[in-house]
């Protein structure tokens, strides 16, 4: 049992340093420019960023990444040099159907 847990604990160290060995925060749009929140947003593909006090969202670069039954829209959010910056999409659920 201790050599099975130990192994698990490897694999997850092993992982976080073959993916450069950090783990990011969750960035914030209220810290950053328009541009820089819309250039982490495509660098990243998608990424959950705090929006406000006690709120987040994931961001998506490209409208076709959610699941079935729902549907994208633009995601509008505050950053530092813009009250209403589109940072990138959202995913939410198709009008008239249960989330």
């Amino acid at each position: 049992m201790y050599r099975v847990a130990g192994f698990r604990i490897g694999v997850a160290i092993a992982v976080v340093v073959a993916a450069g060995g950090t783990v990011l925060a969750r960035p914030s749009t209220l810290e950053l420019t328009c541009q820089g929140a819309r250039h982490l947003v495509a660098a990243h593909g998608a990424l959950v960023m705090t929006t406000g006090p006690g709120t987040y969202e994931r961001i998506m670069a490209n409208y076709g990444q959610c699941l079935a039954g729902e549907t994208s829209r633009t995601f509008v959010a505050p950053t530092l040099d813009d009250p209403r910056c589109l940072v990138g999409y959202y995913c939410a659920p198709v009008e008239g159907r249960p989330k």
